[in-house]
């Protein structure tokens, strides 16, 4: 079916094949024919006869046209579109939309294609009569919109056609319609209604096919007739010509008698004898040859007046056997129609009935497959969520670190590339991390674990504490392990790390691509983190990083906060970004709410941004208050 059905999209869209976009020379006649053109122009738009100057300039853009000169000829149709505007020639307009619309669709520009496409259908709708011209325009659109991929819009355009078509009674447009939304549903992945709509085709298909055959075969027959009639009328004329050769023929006879029976008087008579009797023979002649002339005449009239008799005759037979003929042939085309419908309707049902079987059982076999692979994916996937939930230390940790805080965890995928860590280095000094690690779901989640186990080697064996300290250890621990000098692979991580003593209440904050936000009850302080992330941006310098460093006192309540990007990136249904600033705002809305408070307020916010949309990545935000 796809092969039969693309062979008649190629064939159907020839008005916006491809033209080749190499420009073909102008002959000396096309410069000449140009140059004409623009005298022509102008002397009939100097005389104000916008009409002809109108026409002397779409003679130049057809021109232009067909040898891909593609902007001139935009030129010359925009300029005599001006002067059709100005006379008001809404023909003339239409024209020049679906010129425009042509072009651009050589251009391969279908959007402006299908602008002056729509510019077109509003001017041939002023018309509801001309629904021929309707539909072509509402075809053509549709061809712009499978371009665009718009498939709906496309299909709406032809449910369209579809119905004008259905009331011209016009099959050869239902079938080219039925053939191109089998088309269209097909490449929107709609499999159902292509089958629907390609059997529709099919069935016409075969009916216009069948049409032509049989008014061929009618029209032969008429030909056949006609050249019996034809052949009847000239043997009626070899009759007449037989029967006057047959008159002709007696009359020698007779005058070879006469001249015999002269011959004898010549002989007997004396010469006076022979004048008498010469001129007694002679009026003798005249009144026999008068009578035999009257007859033949008579003779003559009545053979003329049978045979005209019997033409007629004939001809009115031939007429009455034809007409009957004609009807006969209508009964039976009527019947073969509603024939055809019934066993076209119950074949189509049979063919669907055992598609839709076929691709049941089809389904039904995948689906088992694919379920018992599903599971076995997804519990392998599940397993690696335990073991990455049991490396990561759980909320109720944060909270006996801190009064209050709160931790906004929400994974793309059933395992996060994500991650956070808490860890309380001696009684005055505590370390949080937040890092977000490249991709999401089982890549991300490798890199976790391994960032993680990085850090646990440098905060617990090797005693590192300094925030930049720690961050250069991960770097070079990533560089190392995921061998990126010889693999060049571009895996890493963004981190913010915090080092928080108590004692002092001083912060110390370093980042990679990853910032601390600092929230008072009067104002909001955004510090930014180095712009270089752990691991893969090394391949592209192979520089050592160093990692700024930032200390805060803590002089009034204050909230931390650390995220990813998560948040900030989340589209919604019209394909809008969350953005750092909305984010900011709702945290400088509600420092005097408690953490648990702020955790709700966040996740109702996120929620009611996405709406319908998918959520794109990790997704997490860690708040801590601290007091001076």
């Amino acid at each position: 079916m796809k092969k039969f059905i693309i062979i008649y999209l190629l064939i159907f869209i020839t008005s916006f094949a491809l033209k080749g976009q190499t420009r073909l020379s102008l002959s000396r006649v096309d410069s000449a024919k140009i140059e004409n053109n623009n005298t022509n122009y102008q002397t009939a738009y100097n005389n104000n006869d916008y009409r002809e100057a109108a026409k002397n300039l779409d003679n130049n853009a057809m021109i232009y046209w067909k040898h891909n000169y593609f902007n001139e000829a935009i030129d010359y149709f925009q300029k005599s579109l001006e002067l059709n505007k100005r006379i008001g020639n809404e023909n003339g307009i239409a024209g020049i939309n679906s010129n425009l619309a042509l072009i651009y669709a050589d251009k391969r520009d279908y959007k402006l294609a299908y602008e002056y496409f729509e510019k077109t259908l509003a001017a041939r709708k002023l018309n509801p009569n001309n629904k021929v011209g309707i539909i072509s325009v509402l075809i053509n659109e549709s061809v712009v919109l499978n371009k665009l991929s718009d498939y709906n819009k496309a299909i709406e355009k032809l449910q369209e056609a579809l119905t004008l078509a259905n009331d011209l009674n016009d099959e050869n447009q239902m079938k080219s319609i039925y053939g191109m939304l089998s088309e269209t549903y097909q490449r929107a992945g709609n499999t159902e209604k292509a089958i629907y709509y390609y059997q529709y085709f099919k069935t016409f298909n075969e009916y216009v096919n069948k049409k032509i055959v049989e008014e061929t075969d009618e029209k032969i027959r008429e030909q056949k007739l006609q050249q019996q009639v034809l052949e009847l009328e000239n043997k009626n004329k070899e009759l007449l010509l037989k029967n006057q050769n047959l008159i002709i023929a007696q009359q020698e006879e007779t005058i070879g008698e006469i001249t015999n029976e002269q011959q004898k008087l010549l002989d007997s008579l004396s010469k006076k004898q022979l004048a008498i009797a010469l001129i007694e023979k002679e009026n003798e002649l005249k009144k026999s040859e008068n009578k035999r002339l009257i007859e033949s005449k008579r003779k003559q009239r009545l053979i003329l007046l049978i045979i005209s008799v019997a033409f007629v005759i004939v001809l009115i037979t031939l007429i009455w056997l034809y007409k009957t003929l004609r009807e006969k042939n209508k009964l039976n085309k009527k019947l073969q129609l509603q024939y055809a419908q019934i066993n076209s309707q119950n074949e189509e049902i049979q063919t669907q009935k055992e598609e839709l079987e076929a691709t049941n059982k089809l389904l039904a076999k995948i689906n088992t497959v694919l379920e018992s692979k599903n599971k076995q994916i997804t519990s392998s996937i599940n397993y690696a969520k335990r073991i990455q939930k049991a490396i990561l230390v759980g909320s109720e940790y944060l909270f006996n670190l801190f009064d209050d805080s709160f931790l906004l965890f929400q994974p793309k995928d059933i395992v996060a590339g994500d991650f956070y860590y808490f860890k309380k280095i001696n009684n005055n000094e505590k370390i949080i991390i937040v890092g977000d690690c490249t991709g999401h779901g089982v890549p991300g989640g490798f890199l976790t674990v391994l960032g993680v186990n990085v850090l646990n080697t440098a905060i617990v064996d090797k005693n590192i504490t300094k925030p930049a300290e720690i961050l250069k250890y991960l770097d070079n621990q990533f560089y190392l392990m995921l061998n990126q000098e010889k693999t060049e692979v571009s895996d890493g991580m963004d981190v913010s790390i915090c080092l928080i003593n108590d004692k002092n209440s001083k912060i110390e904050f370093s980042g990679a691509r990853n910032p601390l936000v600092l929230v008072t009850k009067n104002n909001l302080e955004y510090i930014k983190s180095t712009q270089t992330s752990i691991g893969y941006s090394v391949i592209f310098d192979n520089k050592e990083k160093d990692f700024k460093t930032n200390y805060i006192d803590i002089t009034e309540p204050t909230w931390c906060y650390m995220f990813s990007d998560g948040i900030i990136d989340q589209f919604n249904d019209e394909k809008k970004r969350f953005t750092r600033k909305k984010l900011l705002d709702i945290l400088k809305e509600n420092p005097q709410k408690s953490g648990k408070e702020q955790r709700r307020v966040m996740i109702e916010e996120i929620d009611n941004w996405k709406g319908n949309y998918n959520q794109i990545d990790d997704i997490i935000l860690l708040g801590i208050k601290l007091k001076p």
